[in-house]
């Protein structure tokens, strides 16, 4: 059973805090009129961006918490009961990260060499298109209408997630010498390294389609690799605009899975690696290169009919491609 009891007293005031003010955060949205579940997304996606200056507050005040507990260990240490040397200078470290939090992320992801960048862009709902005339119709209109919203939302939660994590890596490291459990190297490095991946997902994203593919971005769109499939499969003189269409909505919804996927592979590995619950390195692992892979599908296909060799894909693989 959950209960605050479980959680020390630090993580009690950290959690309360958080919790507190993602109350005030959801009452107080952004006025936004929505009227297509596009349009939803993009209003949630926009009334998760006051949760980086809720984060760096909550950072701001547990960094004054953990300076003024540091010091306390000092003038205990200095008093001769015991030796408090490593408790102090542990939170003092925590407290000075915690106080540049924006200066220490971007020194971490320096650090990690990872590229900064926070993908989605802009949040805009597809255009619905009016009334479908059938089911196809239907599944398109509705994947581009999500399209671009999915990615914004996931690249938001991503980053909000990250800095969270990050926060949370500093006040289990201020632990050190007073809570090794909590204080475990592998546990606050966990925390540290997915957060910064995270809070850069833009840029991570494509460092690992240039690992698995050899090209930073897809190779080609779901749009442009359905008309030239359909097309040369069809023939001249045939009108394949609707089953084009079709294809590149289920290409597309493919990709917002994979992008999921991406994300949530992430959250794996950190909760292998610090040795929570039933998670492993290769659920992590596969999380993260099946989401790579079909954010690429187009590429994927294309790989997939060249090693079998069916030859199937490759008319449109001469024709599709950027």
């Amino acid at each position: 059973m959950f209960s605050m009891g479980n959680f020390s007293p630090s993580s009690r005031l950290f959690w309360a805090w958080t919790l507190t003010l993602f109350a005030a955060a959801a009452v107080w949205p952004i006025e936004v009129w929505a009227q297509t579940l596009g349009d939803v997304i993009c209003s949630a996606n926009q009334n998760l961006a006051p949760f980086a200056h809720i984060y760096s507050g909550i950072a701001y005040i547990v960094a004054a918490i953990l300076a003024i507990k540091g010091v306390m260990l000092l003038v205990k240490h200095a008093s001769g009961n015991e030796s408090q040397v490593v408790k102090a200078v542990a939170h003092l470290v925590g407290a000075g990260a915690l106080g540049a939090l924006p200066f220490f992320v971007s020194e971490l992801q320096a650090s990690l060499h990872i590229a900064v960048g926070a993908g989605g862009g802009a949040c805009k709902s597809g255009n619905s298109g009016g009334k479908a005339a059938d089911l196809s119709t239907m599944i398109t209109q509705f994947v581009q209408n999500i399209y671009n919203p999915m990615f914004s939302l996931v690249s938001g939660i991503s980053y909000i997630v990250g800095l969270f994590l990050i926060v949370r890596g500093l006040i289990k490291g201020a632990k050190t010498g007073s809570d090794p459990r909590e204080a475990a190297p592998h546990a606050v490095a966990a925390n540290l390294v997915v957060g910064a991946i995270l809070v850069s997902i833009g840029g991570m994203l494509p460092t690992m389609m240039q690992t698995l593919f050899g090209s930073p971005t897809p190779s080609s769109s779901a749009q442009q690799f359905a008309i030239s499939y359909t097309s040369n499969l069809a023939g001249a003189g045939v009108d394949a605009s609707g089953a084009a269409s079709t294809i590149a909505a289920i290409l597309q919804f493919v990709q917002i899975i994979g992008v999921i996927g991406f994300l949530r592979g992430w959250l794996i590995l950190r909760k292998a690696v610090e040795g929570g619950g039933q998670a492993t390195v290769p659920q992590g692992l596969s999380h993260i290169i099946g989401g790579t892979m079909a954010i690429n599908i187009v590429g994927m296909l294309t790989l997939i009919d060249t090693t079998f060799g069916t030859g199937i894909l490759q008319s449109a693989q001469s024709t599709g491609g950027q």
